[in-house]
């Protein structure tokens, strides 16, 4: 539905606009007379992008679970642009209304999906043992609520006033039951935005408990897009509340349009990123997470610790993680989680990363070598990361240090 409507949008508009290619006209053309502005166009191309998203996620093989997550987020991105251009572009409302007067409810459903998709593609991503049970469609649940409402929403408002909306769809926000259900849907992406940002937060905190180079599969690709996301939605409702003020409506309008600007950037990110950094995300889920902590542990525990950092060198590594850590010293990966935690009040990245910065200095200190030696040489698999980490320790930059440390 939403390919054959989008085509017959832009074959209508390229009619429009280029028909005096094909018979010139007597007179110049009349740009105002065009079947829609630069905004309608934007959301066209929003549309035009979920469409072309969707179709490579489908016919990419394998087909990873988490994308199915993904491709429903975009299926309604797509119609939540299809509803705005249907109610604000007057050449769509005008060929809409006399076939389908109540199409102006319908498509909204799509508020109420779009921030729990993305929540559940943050979990299947992340987690690979995610899967859908039961409570999970509880996320669906408003979705389900307002479509119940929707036969409520008919009846209450009578043929004449949907006869007006169609005419004028800011009718529409008159009545108290619509703006129940706009308001919800606007403060409902914006928790599920939030909810998406915090199980990032904390998974991020997780991997340091397990994992010594976090760059790269911490997801952090991912955080960006959900602020943006997030920050995007706030944006929108920050232009519906300013709307309320007729001496801010203008400013209002200028901030719904620019958030569809900005929707077509985030969109095509999150694809492009997907498809390049998804796999790199690390998907773990801590075992012993919810089990009982020892008490306590012991010296000779402590010292067989130790002497796998500072004799056996297990900190050069890179893929050095808890798991391969406590195969090396055959201590338990809780034990080792509590000594790095309890004894040298640090997590375990911080604990291993620790032994590569010393021995980072020594290098730098006793030869003149490249920084890019230094890393490799260290354990560390980003340069990045390793340049981050040196300043935070030593206050100085690795050539810096160089400088001040070799004779």
């Amino acid at each position: 539905m939403l390919i054959v409507l989008a085509t017959v949008i832009i074959a209508a508009q390229l009619r429009s606009q280029y028909a005096h290619w094909l018979v010139p006209p007597r007179t110049e053309p009349d740009v105002s007379q065009l079947l829609f502005n630069l905004n309608d166009q934007i959301l066209i191309l929003v549309i035009m992008a979920c469409l072309l998203q969707i179709c490579m996620l489908l016919a990419q093989r394998p087909f990873p679970k988490y994308q199915l997550q993904l491709t429903f987020f975009l299926v309604s991105a797509g119609i939540i642009s299809l509803d705005e251009l249907i109610c604000w572009s007057a050449a769509i409302r005008d060929a809409v209304s006399p076939l389908a007067p109540h199409i102006y409810f319908v498509f909204k459903i799509a508020l109420f999906l779009q921030g729990p998709l993305l929540y559940l593609y943050t979990n299947a991503l992340i987690y690979s043992n995610f899967s859908f049970r039961g409570r999970q469609f509880l996320h669906f649940l408003p979705a389900m609520l307002f479509l119940g409402c929707l036969p409520i929403i008919y009846t209450v408002l009578g043929d004449d006033v949907i006869a007006q909306i169609s005419e004028d769809y800011l009718v529409a926000f008159t009545h108290p039951l619509i703006k129940l259900c706009f308001w919800g849907s606007k403060l409902s992406l914006i928790l599920y935005g939030a909810a998406a940002f915090w199980l990032l937060k904390t998974h991020t905190a997780r991997l340091h408990a397990i994992v010594s180079n976090t760059d790269g599969v911490d997801g952090e690709w991912l955080r960006i897009l959900v602020i943006g996301f997030l920050s995007l939605w706030v944006f929108g409702l920050s232009g519906e509340l300013l709307s309320q003020f007729s001496f801010m409506l203008s400013f209002a309008n200028a901030l719904g349009l620019l958030e569809n600007y900005i929707a077509l950037i985030l969109i095509n990110a999150l694809v492009i990123l997907n498809f390049t950094r998804a796999k790199l995300v690390q998907q773990r889920t801590i075992e012993h997470e919810h089990e009982e902590t020892p008490p306590s542990y012991t010296i000779e525990q402590v010292n067989r610790l130790v002497d796998s950092m500072q004799h056996r060198k297990a900190y050069l590594d890179p893929r050095l993680s808890l798991e391969k850590l406590s195969q090396i010293t055959s201590l338990p990966q809780r034990q080792i989680s509590i000594i790095t935690n309890r004894h040298f009040d640090k997590n375990f990245n911080e604990f291993v990363n620790s032994y590569r910065i010393e021995h980072a200095k020594e290098l730098l200190s006793s030869q003149r070598c490249t920084v890019l030696d230094v890393i490799n040489a260290s354990g560390f698999n980003s340069k990045s990361a390793f340049n981050k980490l040196f300043k935070q320790t030593t206050k100085l930059t690795p050539s810096q240090y160089r400088d001040q440390h070799v004779a």
